[in-house]
């Protein structure tokens, strides 16, 4: 079994940062797992848990933390699938240090946003 974390990152709209924790397949590879945590956190009929927890669904911005410890990948839901972020990245966006523009993703973050952030996005996962 492998962990997986839901991170909503906080908006301008004052909403907080949201965790959310389920187990994946441990056989499973990367892109299955990702498309299973993108089509379980998007409402489409009501019977989706986002709807059922009163959250919205995935989008642009959001973060997925695969694995734990040495083997812990952030991936940041970008309009075109999806970027592995450093963990000093993923965290400094879900603590509202800075706010993802939902159509546009990370590049445009990282360069019009807050280009101080990209620093992070080279060397390590620290």
């Amino acid at each position: 079994m492998l962990e997986i974390m839901i991170m909503y990152p906080a908006d301008r709209e004052g909403d907080l940062p949201k965790v959310f924790r389920e187990v994946a397949d441990g056989e499973a590879g990367l892109d299955e797992i990702l498309d299973g945590v993108f089509r379980r956190w998007n409402v489409v009929d009501g019977t989706e848990k986002p709807a059922s927890l009163g959250v919205r669904s995935m989008s642009v911005g959001d973060i997925v933390k695969v694995g734990e410890g040495e083997g812990e990948m952030f991936l940041f839901c970008d309009p075109v699938g999806w970027k592995e972020i450093p963990r000093a990245l993923a965290l400094a966006i879900h603590a509202g240090t800075t706010f993802v523009q939902r159509s546009l993703g990370l590049e445009w973050l990282l360069a019009k946003e807050r280009p101080d952030l990209k620093g992070l996005m080279k060397g390590d996962k620290e």
